[in-house]
Parts: structure tokens; sequence; C-alpha cells
């Protein structure tokens, strides 16, 4: 049993969470790697789950041969990965579901994002989720982006409701992490099933029974 009965408000991660977009994320990446001769390990590639864009080109201007500003290959993966999110993204298993069972029961709702904002625009209006999320908070709107506490406390401040009495979803250790933080209750959907997540339930996906039961109670 959750411990929250019927929480204030609800938040979620959007990339690899709400939709499928982590597949795309990877191989824009190794687009923009192969492009400079560099080889995109499994090491790096895991590494950079729920890592805002900024600091993955950094990372990547760091080992790239021709030391190209860092924001130049940051420009490059988003081109690329707007342009697979906007032709094959699609919904998580569970989540347009999950989504109209919160919405149906008026519970408010956020999405909060390490991603750049037109970009989380542009997936969720792929995945017609767009309409449910009024109050978007992204890489834009904080100085401290995940695993930082800041984009969940602005994110509960829009809401009007206190961190303790909402629940966030998260699939990255980044994610999970910048909910705990920020006081929230966690539920996390792990993205790699090796990765052990400090979350307070940790489910298969967003079908979970237990999550839509639970759901449905409110």
């Amino acid at each position: 049993m959750l411990k929250i009965q019927r929480p204030a408000a609800v938040l979620f991660d959007c990339d690899g969470l709400l939709m499928e977009t982590e597949s795309h994320w990877d191989t824009a990446l190794f687009q923009v790697f192969e492009s400079n001769g560099v080889e995109l390990t499994e090491e790096f590639r895991k590494a950079q789950l729920g890592v805002n864009v900024d600091e993955v080109a950094k990372k990547a201007a760091k080992i790239f041969p021709e030391h190209r500003p860092w924001e130049q290959y940051r420009d490059d993966i988003v081109e690329n990965v707007t342009t697979l999110i906007k032709q094959y993204a699609q919904p998580m298993p569970g989540a347009v579901e999950l989504v109209e069972i919160v919405a149906s029961n008026q519970i408010p709702m956020a999405v909060v994002s390490n991603s750049p904002r037109p970009m989380v625009v542009d997936t969720l209006i792929r995945g017609k989720l767009d309409h449910y999320f009024p109050i978007l908070i992204t890489a834009e709107d904080v100085t401290n982006r995940k695993p930082a506490p800041d984009i969940y406390l602005k994110a509960c401040a829009a809401l009007n409701v206190a961190p303790v009495q909402a629940v966030a979803f998260e699939d990255s250790l980044t994610g999970v992490t910048a909910a705990k933080r920020a006081g929230l209750y966690v539920i996390a959907v792990p993205t790699f099933d090796d990765k052990a997540l400090d979350a307070d339930l940790v489910v298969p996906s967003l079908a979970d029974q237990e999550i839509v039961a639970w759901a449905n109670s409110w």
C-alpha cells in the first residue's frame, strides 16, 4: 500500500517515463559521436540518462578531436533528437491511461524535465499529452538542474502544494535523487533493470496494477 492515499499533486518526468524517447537520444548521440570520429561507449551512454543535454555536450567536447565549442555539439544533439522524436516517439506503457486517471480525479499535474522546453513540448504533442500539462518546468527554468532539487521545488510552488504532499514519477537515478531531495514521495520506473534506484516505490511500468488501482481509488 502506498503511503500517500491521495496526493495533492502528481509530477512526471518526460523522457523515458511518459514517452519512449531514450532510444532516440541514444541514436542522436551515436550520430554526433560517429560524425566526430569517436566511439560512443555503453558506459558514456548510460551515464547520461536523465542528465541535461548541456552537461552531455560539455563532456563530449572534452573527448572529441576537433574541440569545437560545446554549444555546437549540444545544438547537433538537440537537432538530431528533435527530428527523431517528432517522427517516432511513442508513449510508454500505461502512461496515457495513468495521466487520464489522474486528470479525471482533478489532481494537479506538471511535467518536470531536464530537457529544453521546446523539446519537451514537441515530445508531449507527439504523445497527445500536451493538453494535460499546463505547467511545464524545464531546463531553462532553474539554474541548478536535476539531481538538484530546485526543479521539483519550483514545480510544487507553481502548483501551490507542499512537496511532502506530492508524488513524483521518475525513471533515472538523476531524477529520483532530485525528487527525493525536494521531499516528494517518489515512484520509480527504471529505464535500466540493473540500475538500483532509491525511490519510495519501484515498479516495472506505469501500467503496474498496484499503481493503477491506487490512482483509481482517489
